[in-house]
């Protein structure tokens, strides 16, 4: 479906939009930066919710099936679950995940717990619940 390889094309390329954001707080290059980190942090989480309301919607314009294709599983519902448990983590924003994405999370949620189990149990995807 030609559709569904352009979103996922959109997907894969949103983790540059947040990187660039992410290296400004853990990596600042000059004490402007270092003196800015809160601003960026603030940055990086309305670009999140942005990030989770859209895909939230895309999920739904998708059917709300098993994965975030529907009935396919696919490498979206990878980098999704992947990408959303890292921020997750490094960021320490589990409840602006939870609060901007109920039925993406639980898409992710159930993936985590079933196609990627022995992945997150083996600490190779390691974190907590979205």
């Amino acid at each position: 479906n030609i559709e569904h390889e352009y979103q996922l094309f959109t997907l894969l390329d949103t983790f540059d939009d947040f990187f660039s954001v992410i290296s400004l707080i853990f990596f600042p290059k000059t004490d402007e930066e270092r003196s800015r980190k809160i601003e960026y942090k603030s940055a990086f989480l309305d670009k999140l919710a942005f990030f989770l309301k859209t895909y939230e919607k895309k999920y739904v314009e998708n059917g709300e099936g098993k994965y975030f294709f529907g009935d396919n599983y696919s490498l979206a519902d990878i980098f999704l679950c992947a990408t959303v448990n890292y921020f997750s983590i490094l960021m320490e924003c589990q409840k602006l995940i939870e609060d901007f994405s109920g039925k993406l999370s639980n898409l992710l949620n159930r993936i985590k717990e079933n196609e990627l189990k022995e992945f997150f149990e083996k600490g190779l995807l390691e974190g907590v619940e979205f």
